[in-house]
């Protein structure tokens, strides 16, 4: 009894640590003992998942289910697995059960969101992305995939409205600004373009995106007339590997 309760602290603990290695072991001693304890088999399916062992997580969390059919986070977790391992289809039919189960937050609707887009059934992936939203305003992956459908659509207005909801929600992500100087140079406003490929840039200092941002800024600054400024950053977009442009 004394080595269970131990057993069972220090399964918490590498738990809270993300230890998964020495979460698996411990459940498994545990699991020989007392197969059907459900947590005991979440515990084992999540740090597969952050194992990247997606096909032993599916497992165990098959076997969650089969012991409890009402077990929403199950369904979710699976379908992460099912996401990572490219059964889109499986994916979604585990969100909308866990949805449907009562299972709901802004993750598991951006989630499957991520997916209708790939499956490119983008009025699906918008209503996902607006649900996430709604649950949670300050969603700012969920900005940004709506963004994404969005240019998709050619609708550059409400394009901007998320990236710049992103912006203020995450000033430090570097590809709301590149997305925002894209529409900028879509409405022809080259300087408001070249202010946020700056910004862009200065928030990638080691990103192989440093290429595209400056082979972008250049073209606002030939757009604009100034040739000798497009031209240092075409060629430092092709130093970085970018395909060389002449002007």
């Amino acid at each position: 009894m004394e080595n269970g309760a131990e057993n069972k602290i220090e399964l918490f603990a590498a738990y809270e640590e993300k230890n998964f290695d020495r979460v698996i072991a411990i459940c498994n001693e545990l699991l020989a003992e007392f197969p059907d304890i459900l947590i005991l088999l979440f515990m084992r399916g999540e740090s597969y998942l952050g194992l990247e062992d997606y096909n032993q997580a599916i497992a165990d969390f098959d076997k969650i289910l089969e012991l409890s059919p009402d077990f929403n986070m199950a369904y979710f977790r699976r379908g992460n697995a099912y996401y990572k391992i490219g059964k889109y289809e499986k994916a979604v039919e585990d969100y909308s059960k866990a949805i449907q189960a009562g299972y709901e937050n802004s993750a598991i609707y951006n989630n499957r969101g991520l997916i209708y887009s790939e499956l490119k059934q983008y009025e699906k992936a918008l209503e996902d992305f607006n649900r996430a939203i709604e649950i949670n305003p300050n969603d700012f992956s969920a900005y940004s995939n709506r963004a994404k459908i969005y240019m998709q659509w050619q609708k550059y207005d409400k394009a901007l409205e998320d990236f710049k909801k992103i912006i203020k929600l995450n000033p430090q992500m570097a590809a709301a600004y590149a997305g925002r100087a894209f529409i900028y140079g879509v409405f022809k406003d080259y300087n408001r373009g070249i202010d946020d490929i700056n910004r862009a840039i200065l928030l990638t200092p080691n990103s192989p995106l440093k290429a595209e941002f400056y082979h972008m800024r250049g073209g606002f600054y030939e757009d604009l007339g100034d040739e000798k400024n497009a031209r240092a950053d075409f060629k430092k977009a092709k130093s970085l590997g970018y395909p060389e442009r002449k002007i």
